[in-house]
C-alpha cells in the first residue's frame, strides 16, 4: 500500500514536470510569436515610411523645371501681393511655409507660372530648442514642396522658443555637446521629410562656448549631414560685432557641396546697443554684395535677395537686384 502511494506521488510529480515544461514551452511560444509581431510590425512601418518617402520624392523629381535653382532670387514677402509677378527680376522667390500652410495658395502658383521656382525658408523649426521636433508641421511642410514642386526647405541653426512660438531666433552655444544634440534634431526633421534640408548660419549677440562658429557649424553639417544656406550678411553682422573670422575667412571653411544657396541682405547699427543689428531693411553693403558674386562665379551658387522690414517699393527693389547681378559672369 505504501509502494503504491510513493508511486502515485512520483508518477503526479512527473505529470507536474510534464506539464511545468509544457507551459514554459508553450510561454516561449508565445513570446516568439510577439516577438516576430513586433519585428514584423516594425519592419512594415518602415517599409511604409520607405514607400512614402519614395513617393515624395517622385513627386518632386515630376516636378515643373521651376524647381531648379539659378541666378538671383528674392525673398517674397506680404508687401509684395499687389505687385505685377511677370515684373519682378528674380529668377526664384523664396518664401516662409508658415504663412501659407492654412491660406489660399494661388499666389505661389502665380509666382511659379512664369517657370520660376518658389523654395521654402521656414523661421519655426527651433532646431537649437528642446522642445520635440513638430511632426505634424514637417509633414505640412513636406506636402508644401511636392505642390510646388522644389526639393529645397531651410531653416535657422537657432533656438525659437519651446513653450510658445516667438518668431525669434536665440543663438545656441558653440559646444560639441549642443552641435550633435542639434544635429540629432536636424536628422530626425529630414526623416520626416524624406529629403535632406538646409539650415542657415544665424546672427548672435552673445553666445557661450568653446568652439568657433565655424567649427561649429561644420560639425552640425557634417553629424546632420545636411545641407547650408549661408547667409554672408549674417557672417559679416557677426564678425563686426564680435571680431573673429571675417565673412571671407569664414566662407574658406565651408564645403561649397554643402552649400544650397546663398542670402545677402541689409543691416543696421543700433546705438542704444552698440551693436550691427541683422534688420533686412536696408541695402546691400557692398563688401558683402561682392563676396556673394564671387560665390555665384567661383561656386555656381544662386544667391537671394532678403528685404524683410521697411519693404521700398518695386522700381527700388529692381535697381537693387540688377545692381547685385550687374557684375556677375
Amino acid at each position: 500500500m505504501r509502494q503504491e502511494r510513493r508511486q502515485e506521488r512520483r508518477r503526479l510529480w512527473q505529470e507536474g514536470c510534464g506539464l511545468r515544461q509544457k507551459g514554459g514551452q508553450e510561454r516561449r511560444r508565445v513570446q516568439q510569436e510577439r516577438c516576430q509581431g513586433r519585428q514584423q510590425g516594425r519592419r512594415e512601418k518602415g517599409r511604409g515610411l520607405q514607400q512614402e518617402r519614395r513617393l515624395l520624392q517622385q513627386k518632386v523629381n515630376q516636378a515643373a523645371p521651376a524647381a531648379v535653382l539659378r541666378g538671383w532670387g528674392l525673398g517674397y514677402r506680404r508687401e509684395m501681393a499687389d505687385w505685377d509677378v511677370s515684373a519682378i527680376p528674380a529668377d526664384f522667390f523664396e518664401v516662409a511655409p508658415e504663412n501659407w500652410l492654412r491660406r489660399d495658395r494661388e499666389r505661389l502658383h502665380e509666382l511659379r507660372a512664369g517657370g520660376r521656382a518658389v523654395h521654402l525658408h521656414g523661421v519655426s523649426l527651433n532646431l537649437g530648442g528642446t522642445s520635440p521636433v513638430p511632426v505634424d508641421f514637417l509633414r505640412q511642410v513636406r506636402h508644401l514642396m511636392a505642390e510646388l514642386g522644389t526639393p529645397h526647405y531651410s531653416d535657422h541653426l537657432a533656438a525659437s522658443g519651446d513653450a510658445h512660438q516667438l518668431y525669434d531666433l536665440f543663438p545656441i552655444p558653440f559646444t560639441e555637446t549642443e552641435a550633435d544634440r542639434v544635429a540629432d534634431r536636424i536628422r530626425a526633421a529630414q526623416d520626416v521629410l524624406g529629403c535632406r534640408m538646409a539650415v542657415e548660419n544665424a546672427t548672435w549677440y552673445t553666445n557661450v562656448g568653446g568652439m568657433g562658429e565655424a567649427e561649429f557649424v561644420a560639425r552640425v553639417l557634417d553629424r546632420a549631414d545636411c545641407q547650408m544656406l549661408l547667409d554672408v550678411n549674417n557672417l559679416a553682422v557677426n564678425h563686426k560685432n564680435h571680431g573673429g573670422l571675417t565673412a571671407s575667412e569664414f566662407v574658406a571653411t565651408v564645403d561649397p557641396r554643402r552649400v544650397s544657396y546663398v542670402h545677402v541682405a541689409g543691416h543696421e547699427f543700433d546705438e542704444r546697443f552698440g551693436l550691427h543689428i541683422d534688420t533686412h531693411s536696408q541695402p546691400v553693403e557692398p563688401p558683402t554684395a561682392e563676396l556673394a558674386r564671387r560665390l555665384r562665379r567661383e561656386w555656381g551658387c544662386p544667391v537671394l535677395l532678403e528685404w524683410d522690414n521697411d519693404v521700398p517699393d518695386l522700381p527700388t527693389l529692381k535697381r537693387e537686384l540688377q545692381w547685385l547681378a550687374s557684375t556677375t559672369t
